[in-house]
């Protein structure tokens, strides 16, 4: 082998070299990102999702159970979409634990939706009992689903 071989041969083993480690800081680079839309979703998620609250009581107006139902699904969603983007990392137990914590916060609605509708049947304090037995219907449904599915995947 002559000289110029040998040289060009290193030139290109540092090349490659040098290539692998923009590579690898690029995909940490994004990797970071990732990490951070999901945190930001879902905490977003959940904002949305316990807003909805203050919605189904209307503010001082009529309850409003079907806004506030679209919006905490929509909570839901947006938690589960940043749970899917962590789903193959090491955060993944964290936002898995953040998702079933809300769902299962949601269907505890389930307690005053019975005593709500309790309420408006004997003529009493009108809550929104459509928000309360929507909402933790699907939270109930949604726990479950999603035990499964984390299970699934795992």
């Amino acid at each position: 082998m002559c000289k110029t071989e040998t040289c060009v041969n290193a030139c290109l083993q540092q090349l490659a070299a040098v290539l692998l480690a923009t590579w690898l800081k690029i995909l940490s680079v994004v990797q970071f990102l990732r990490h951070f839309a999901a945190l930001l979703l879902i905490v977003i998620g959940v904002c949305l999702a316990l807003f909805s609250a203050a919605v189904a009581f209307g503010w001082g107006h009529d309850t409003l159970s079907a806004p506030a139902t679209a919006i905490c699904l929509a909570g839901y969603a947006i938690v589960f979409g940043g749970y899917s983007l962590l789903r193959a990392s090491d955060w993944e137990p964290l936002a898995s634990t953040c998702l079933k914590g809300l769902l299962l916060l949601g269907s505890g609605l389930l307690i005053p939706a019975v005593m709500s509708v309790a309420m408006h049947f004997q003529g009493e304090a009108f809550l929104p009992f459509g928000y309360f037995s929507a909402v933790g219907l699907s939270s109930a449904v949604g726990y479950l689903w999603f035990r499964k599915y984390a299970n699934r995947i795992s």
